[in-house]
């Protein structure tokens, strides 16, 4: 049997519409990606904010490092900080890390050693795997 991406891509996209997250994951690498299709970041990110709002802790943090980095789109502190921010509120110890980074660089334009060091610590009680 042979593989029909476009089929498989409408399941995903019906699976998604109905907030399965794996459903939606898998979506966010082929558009992020553009496996068979044209990459469509803007398409990756909406499906991103969607398990964002469903609690997706990792998704949360995935959606920041997208800004963060400015993975074809313009880098947007503000939204990586706030996404930091909701992941680890959410529990993600990889947004822990992220936001100690950010607490400690200065690239967000402020710098708080004392807060930096309360997320690394978190990593350490929680560990980082």
């Amino acid at each position: 049997m042979e593989a029909d991406i476009n089929k498989a891509i409408c399941w995903y996209q019906k699976a998604a519409e109905q907030r399965h997250s794996r459903a939606e994951l898998t979506l966010v690498y082929i558009y992020e990606n553009g496996v068979g299709v044209e990459a469509d970041i803007n398409r990756a990110i909406q499906l991103y904010a969607n398990a964002a709002e469903d609690g997706d802790a990792a998704d949360m943090n995935n959606l920041a490092n997208i800004y963060y980095i400015g993975n074809r789109v313009p880098p947007n502190m503000n939204l990586a900080f706030e996404y930091y921010k909701r992941a680890v509120d959410a529990g993600d110890v990889f947004g822990q890390y992220n936001l100690g980074d950010a607490y400690s660089s200065g690239e967000y334009g402020f710098v708080n050693l004392e807060k930096a060091a309360e997320y690394y610590k978190k990593i350490c009680r929680t560990g980082l795997r």
